[in-house]
């Protein structure tokens, strides 16, 4: 072979090598135990996994996807130990190396650490708090939610980001507040959660009992004036106050969006939406039906959001990876004669967007409640279809108010079952 011939594969072959990565993605890595997820079969989709104890470049993803297995699977310490990883990495900062962002400008970013999308970042601790209220360690959970909207608030103040707080971590902390019996916390988180989302269904007799237990005057005549509370509604209040507890249920709504490539530029990411079977739940406390869900955070609606907040800094870089391109072909081309024509088709074909996303997310949050006298309920649910059927039963166990005041919660994922 003659050296000129020699050194125009020599050069091919190097830049087959560097531009198309030879690992699998991880969706397609993850995909078996994404089903066997589905299918409730926790103990094998933990084994899919496995890599989140890898200090690779995918590992928080494959932390932030085995935490929620494992929340889902009950072992909420070993969730809670994931959870906090992925904290402390999406957290450090990124020094990549010169070499490696010029690869990520004129290929993709699948070669640096996945860092994690900002709402991402803001669901770790969301898990958290649920985590901590399923052990019933109410005031590390109540922590946990304070994180949440802290998190967002850096994002509004210093990221300029245009996020909505999270109506759901507010109303669990101010949940867990009223089951410790501090209303004074409690009643500051319902009124927030009503400044975030005024709408929400179980707020107005909670903003009625919070105003009576801190014996505001001035803030049971707002809800007058502003809900419409009457004072047959008022008298109800004081009543439920002595009388009763409550019953909440904490439902997580099918499977959030995942990364595609862009139909309009394959070198761009884009959200899909999942076929999603159910769109609520409908709560039973020994046989009768006591309450429907309602979505307090919809993790779809920011997540594209959240994306399209980023496409013109996306946008930018990939255009400057086609003048990269340009530039490096023409350099080779310098070289050796038509292979640098060859290597800009093949870093065209090799830039992919970075398709790393939390999988196993829900699509969004929803919270059902009643007040209940003490004792002891057999709590069931069904679930809504998006076409509005209702499908069977399914048990979720005891509920147990101890006395009046006390909170019982209930959790459930739906994941298309």
């Amino acid at each position: 072979m003659r050296p000129k011939e020699f050194q125009r594969r020599l050069l091919l072959t190097a830049a087959l090598v560097f531009f198309f990565p030879s690992c699998a993605s991880y969706t397609s890595a993850t995909r078996q135990g994404l089903d066997q997820f589905g299918r409730r079969d926790f103990t094998e989709a933990e084994k899919a996994y496995a890599k989140a104890d890898e200090d690779g470049v995918d590992q928080l993803v494959y932390l932030f996807d085995r935490a929620i297995v494992r929340y889902e699977a009950g072992r909420y310490q070993d969730s809670i130990k994931d959870l906090r990883l992925a904290d402390d990495l999406s957290e450090i900062k990124d020094y990549t190396a010169l070499a490696t962002e010029l690869a990520t400008v004129v290929t993709n970013e699948r070669i640096t650490p996945y860092k994690g999308e900002e709402f991402e970042h803001v669901l770790v601790s969301m898990y958290l708090a649920l985590n901590f209220a399923a052990l019933r360690q109410d005031e590390n959970a109540q922590v946990a939610c304070r994180q949440v909207n802290r998190k967002l608030e850096l994002l509004r103040s210093e990221g300029k980001r245009n996020y909505d707080l999270n109506a759901f971590a507010q109303y669990l902390a101010a949940t867990l507040f009223e089951r410790d019996g501090n209303w004074n916390n409690a009643y500051v988180g319902y009124k927030k959660t009503y400044e975030i989302s005024p709408d929400l269904g179980p707020l107005k007799k909670d903003l009625v009992r919070g105003a009576l237990e801190i014996d505001s005057s001035a803030d049971l005549h707002r809800w007058k004036r502003t809900l419409g509370v009457s004072d047959q509604e008022v008298r109800a209040a004081q009543k439920e106050i002595r009388e009763t507890g409550a019953v909440v249920l904490l439902y997580a709504n099918g499977f959030a969006p995942e990364k595609i490539p862009s139909p309009t530029w394959h070198e761009l990411p884009e959200y899909r939406t999942r076929w999603n079977k159910h769109r609520a739940a409908h709560l039973y406390l020994d046989g009768k039906e006591v309450a429907r869900t309602e979505i307090f955070y919809d993790v779809q609606k920011v997540a594209m959001e959240n994306l399209k907040a980023k496409y013109a800094t996306l946008i930018a870089k990939r255009v400057g990876g086609v003048v990269a391109r340009e530039v490096i072909g023409d350099q080779i081309d310098k070289k050796a004669e038509g292979l640098g024509t060859i290597v800009k088709i093949a870093m065209a074909a090799a830039s992919q967007p970075d398709l790393r996303s939390w999988l196993t997310l829900p699509k969004d949050f929803q919270v059902a409640r009643v007040q209940m006298a003490p004792g002891r309920y057999h709590a069931t649910l069904r679930l809504e279809t998006e076409g509005g059927a209702v499908d069977g039963e399914k048990d979720l166990g005891e509920a147990e108010i101890k006395r009046a005041g006390d909170i019982a919660l209930l959790s459930y994922r739906s994941l298309n079952d």
